[in-house]
């Protein structure tokens, strides 16, 4: 994410004071965008939003897991990755969110999940897995 996107949205997430969900996909390298998704944190943190949907397809780093777990007043969290890491602190965490959260999903998903698979004719082409 180039620098002058990255304070666009930050900007315009500022902007977003009603805010209660947030969701975050990256298909990039691991640790390519933490500090883009770091201050994408820092700025939610201050909205004080309840839901947030994670995806990432190359693993969570642990700068961006430390980051996650100093979330407050989340009542919802999905961590969705093709790649299975250690979540240091991750018992700690669900003790102190125990008041508010009332929903926790974690999913590993396979690779070839991420793709639409596509079968093709000279006449038409279909596509399935598409989300």
């Amino acid at each position: 994410m180039s620098r002058e996107m990255l304070q666009e949205c930050l900007t315009a997430l500022h902007l977003c004071v009603n805010l209660r969900s947030f969701s975050w996909t990256d298909s990039s390298m691991l640790g390519e965008n933490d500090a883009a998704f770091v201050a994408h944190l820092d700025v939610l943190q201050q909205l004080s939003i309840v839901d947030l949907t994670v995806k990432i397809s190359a693993g969570i780093s642990p700068v961006v897991w430390t980051k996650l777990i100093q979330m407050k007043k989340l009542r919802a969290f999905s961590l969705s990755s093709s790649q299975c890491t250690t979540l240091d602190g991750l018992s700690s965490w669900a003790e102190r969110s125990s008041r508010t959260m009332a929903s926790l999903e974690f999913s590993v998903i396979s690779e070839i999940d991420r793709y639409p698979k596509c079968t093709s004719s000279r006449r038409h082409q279909t596509c399935q897995g598409l989300t």
